[in-house]
C-alpha cells in the first residue's frame, strides 16, 4: 500500500524479551525529522496508518507535512505473529493481554524508534487499544512519560461504565448467531472485482466460506481469534458485507451514510486481525470498575503469584505526566463520553480534550471514513503534531 501511493517504505523487526518478532513499518522522513510512532488497536494493524490512500491516509499527511512515520504491529497480528519460543497453535502464544502489550511491546517500539532516528522523544498516537496499552505504559513506567513528548489518544478506551454498546449489554454473540442463519451462504459476485478499481491499492482474491456462526466459532480456538476467516467472509459477497457491517456498527456505532460501498469493502480489507481471546476478556473485567487495571487471575490466590497482590494493580492515570490529548467521537457505543472524560480528569497532564465535530462520528471512523482527512487527520491531529515539530 505504501509502495503503491508513491512512498519509501522501510521494515523493520525488533524481538520482545519473550520472543515475539514486532513488525515496524517506516514511511521516512528528512535526516532530523521529528519521529510520530502510530500505535493500532485490538484486531487491526499498521494497515490503518496508511489504507485511506494518499492525501487522506495519516501516515502520508504525517510524512508530507515533514515528519518521520512509524506504524508499529503488536504481537499476534498478520505482521507480527512469529515467536521464537512457541508455535502459534499453542495456547501459550496466546496468553498475552493488552498490559503486557504495554508493558513490553510499546515500550521496546519506542525505544526501537528512538535508537533508530537518534531522536531523544517521539509523538505516540494511539487508537483504542492503541492508547489502553500506553496507558499501562506510561502509568507504570515512568520512563516512557520522558521519551514521549506528546500523546495522541484517539477513542481512548479505559473503562466502559458508560458503554452503550450491545456487548455490555445483552448476549449479543448469541443474538448474532441466530441472526446470521438467516442468510445462505454467499452466492452472488464478489465486491473484490466489482470496486477495486476505486480502492487506494490493489486487492487479493478472497472466496466465500460457509455460515458466519460456524465460521466464527471455528475462528476461536487455542485462545485465538482468527481474523483472516472474518476477513474473507466478509469480503466473499454483498450480503456477507452488509451483515458485517451492520453487526459492527451495532457495537461500535452507525456513521454507514458517510461511508461509500468502497470504504465499506475497506473497512472488511484491513481488518479484523488476528489476536488474542485474553485482551477481550480483559476488556470486560473494567466493565464496572471505574478505573483501569491489570488482567485479573480471578482469584486472590491466583493474582498472589502473579502480582503478590491479592488483587491486579492498577493503572494510575495521575502518572501519565506527557502531554496528552484524549480525542473522543460522539456516536462512539465503546469509547463513551462520560468514561473518556473521567479518565482525562485524573491525568497527570490532560492538554485538551476534544470531541470530533461531526455527530455521527463512531469507533471505527478513526480508521476509514469519508472525510477523514479534513475532519481528524488535517482538522485535528496535524495542529497538535505542529505544536511539538
Amino acid at each position: 500500500m505504501i509502495l503503491q501511493n508513491g512512498y519509501r517504505v522501510e521494515i523493520h523487526r525488533v524481538e520482545t524479551p519473550d520472543g515475539y518478532l514486532l513488525t515496524l513499518f517506516r514511511i521516512p522522513g528528512e535526516p532530523g525529522s521529528t519521529p510520530v510512532y502510530y500505535q493500532h488497536g485490538l484486531l487491526d494493524s499498521s494497515d490503518s496508518f496508511v489504507a485511506m490512500g494518499k492525501n487522506k491516509s495519516l501516515g502520508f499527511l504525517l510524512h508530507d507535512e515533514g515528519f518521520d512515520g512509524w506504524a508499529g504491529n503488536f504481537r499476534g497480528n498478520d505482521y507480527s505473529f512469529i515467536n521464537k519460543n512457541y508455535d502459534i497453535d499453542s495456547p501459550k502464544y496466546w496468553d498475552f493481554s493488552w498490559d503486557t502489550l504495554g508493558e513490553r511491546d510499546v515500550r521496546i517500539m519506542i525505544d526501537y524508534i528512538l535508537e533508530q532516528t537518534g531522536s531523544p522523544q517521539l509523538i505516540y498516537i494511539g487508537h483504542s487499544m492503541g492508547t489502553t496499552s500506553f496507558n499501562v505504559a506510561a502509568s507504570r513506567f515512568p520512563d516512557v512519560n520522558e521519551k514521549v513528548k506528546a500523546y495522541i489518544a484517539l477513542a481512548p478506551v479505559t473503562t466502559f461504565q458508560y458503554s452503550r454498546s450491545p456487548i455490555f449489554t445483552t448476549p449479543f454473540l448469541g443474538q448474532l448467531f441466530q441472526a446470521l442463519q438467516q442468510y445462505p451462504d454467499g452466492s452472488t459476485d464478489g465486491l473484490n472485482k466489482t470496486h477495486s478499481n476505486s480502492l487506494p491499492f490493489n486487492l487479493p482474491d478472497f472466496t466465500t466460506v460457509g455460515n458466519f456462526a460456524e465460521l466464527f466459532l471455528n475462528a476461536l480456538g487455542h485462545g485465538e481469534i482468527k481474523g483472516v476467516i472474518s476477513r474473507r467472509y466478509c469480503t466473499s459477497n454483498y450480503v456477507s458485507l452488509r451483515l458485517c457491517l451492520g453487526q459492527l456498527s451495532a457495537i461500535v456505532g452507525n456513521d454507514e451514510k458517510n461511508l461509500t460501498p468502497e470504504l465499506e469493502q475497506l473497512i472488511f480489507l484491513i481488518t479484523p486481525k488476528s489476536s488474542s481471546l485474553k485482551m477481550v476478556k480483559h476488556y470486560l473485567q473494567q466493565r464496572d470498575a471505574g478505573h483501569l487495571f491489570l488482567y485479573d487471575y480471578g482469584s486472590e490466590e491466583n493474582n498472589m503469584q502473579v502480582y503478590n497482590s491479592p488483587t491486579p494493580p492498577e493503572a494510575d492515570f495521575a502518572n501519565i505526566t506527557c502531554p496528552t490529548f484524549f480525542v473522543y467521537g460522539q456516536n462512539d457505543l465503546l469509547t463513551a463520553e462520560g468514561d473518556v472524560r473521567a479518565a482525562y480528569s485524573r491525568l497527570g497532564n490532560g492538554r485538551e480534550l476534544i470531541a470530533v465535530p461531526r455527530a455521527t462520528w463512531n469507533h471505527d471512523d478513526f480508521l476509514v471514513t469519508q472525510g477523514i482527512e479534513t475532519i481528524l487527520h488535517r482538522g485535528i491531529i496535524l495542529p497538535i503534531v505542529n505544536q511539538f515539530k
